[in-house]
């Protein structure tokens, strides 16, 4: 038996421009049914990311701050440190 050409499984792209993933590899990235997952791609790739937290404002998944008990997005915070400093001005 020779070496793999590739690492890791091939899938098919069905003809409505989908494709299926086996559930075993889907568990093993810890997703499972219900779970959100973000897609995205880039000129030569494509990703899959488990969605585990999100803005508690704008819904966006990334690096998270507790504040006041909501999860907010740098980007959140920005704006409403901005806001107030606008008003108090």
């Amino acid at each position: 038996m020779g070496p793999q050409k590739y690492l890791g499984l091939l899938v098919d792209v069905l003809e409505d421009g989908t494709i299926k993933l086996p559930e075993a590899m889907l568990n093993g990235a810890g997703i499972v049914k219900g779970s959100k997952v973000e897609v995205f791609a880039t000129d030569t790739h494509l990703f899959l990311r488990t969605i585990d937290e999100e803005c508690s404002i704008c819904g966006t998944n990334g690096k998270m701050k507790n504040i006041g008990g909501r999860l907010m997005c740098n980007h959140c915070i920005h704006e409403i440190k901005q806001s107030i400093t606008e008003e108090s001005n």
